[in-house]
Formats: C-alpha cells, structure tokens, sequence
C-alpha cells in the first residue's frame, strides 16, 4: 500500500519539474529569437554601409571599398564575404571569395529596397546566413545654390553578406 505522502511528494516533484522545463524552455526560444533579430539587424546595418561604398561619377559606378577598415572581408579567420550585382552582372565581390573554389554567389532576384534573409553553407563549409537587398543609388547634384537636381542612376545592386551564426554568437 502506497502512502500519500509519498504519492504527494512524487506527483509535486514532477508537476515542479515540468513546471520548470516549461520556463527554461521558453526563455530558450526568447532568447534565441532575439538573438536572431539583433543578428539580422546588424547585417541589414553592414549591408547599408556597403551601400553606402557605391559612387558614381562621368566614368560610370564605382565601389570604394577599403579592406582595412573592414578586415572581415579580406581575412582568412573567420571571414565574411559580399557580392554586389550591376544590370545583372558581378560588379564587385569580397577578397575572401577568392579564397575558395566557390567563389562566384548565385544571383537572386529580389524587390526594389526589400530584405531577404536566408540560411546557407558558407564557401568555407561553416552554416551562415545570407541576406538579399536591392536598391536604387540616387546621387543630389548641387547646380546653384537653390536648383538641387536629382540624379537617379539605376544601380539596381544586389547586396549579399555571408556571416557566421557561430561567428556572431562568439562575438556577443
């Protein structure tokens, strides 16, 4: 014959075990979820300023990237990598591309000033995820001092950036 204190002790330390699974498990995917949005948040913010690298002047567009101030996409320890895209075409990629037999991104197609993030394998075989942009570089011409023209060049770039999930998790 079972006792009831031993009953009750038994049915409250599974019902407190659950209870406590149930709070740990949901913290886990809070917490993993705000991770993720700070993650795609802070490649939405390198993507514009990758965007932001893009010039045009009388001798067509032209990207002024300096891989000393962004040593990630030159390195060989946990590199990132980019790729943009004018009229369709490679316009500009990242030096650590070139560092593997995968070196050319596959080109995709997405909205004017849309954001697409999708999980991938990266060219050096670590899980990563990529994020797809377009938009159009529109450059403001001083011609007096209060005739402003607008020049609108239609540099449809698609901006891509490769990073780490692993790699952002070490950094936080």
């Amino acid at each position: 014959m079972k006792s009831i204190r031993k009953t009750l002790t038994r049915r409250l330390s599974i019902i407190i075990s659950l209870l406590v699974i149930a709070v740990l498990l949901a913290a886990d995917i809070g917490v993993d979820s705000w991770i993720e949005q700070e993650f795609n948040q802070a490649m939405k913010a390198k993507v514009g300023m990758l965007q932001s690298l893009v010039n045009e002047d009388v001798e067509g567009v032209e990207f002024e990237f300096a891989g000393e101030y962004l040593p990630e996409f030159e390195g060989t320890s946990s590199p990132e990598y980019f790729q943009l895209w004018y009229k369709d075409s490679t316009f500009e990629k990242s030096d650590t591309l070139a560092l593997y037999t995968i070196n050319e991104l596959p080109y995709s197609s997405i909205g004017l000033d849309e954001y697409s993030f999708q999980d991938i394998t990266l060219p050096d075989g670590r899980t990563g995820r990529v994020i797809y942009t377009r938009y159009i570089y529109l450059r403001l011409i001083l011609k007096t001092e209060l005739d402003f023209i607008a020049s609108w060049i239609r540099v449809t770039i698609l901006a891509r950036q490769w990073l780490s999930r692993t790699q952002h998790l070490q950094n936080c």
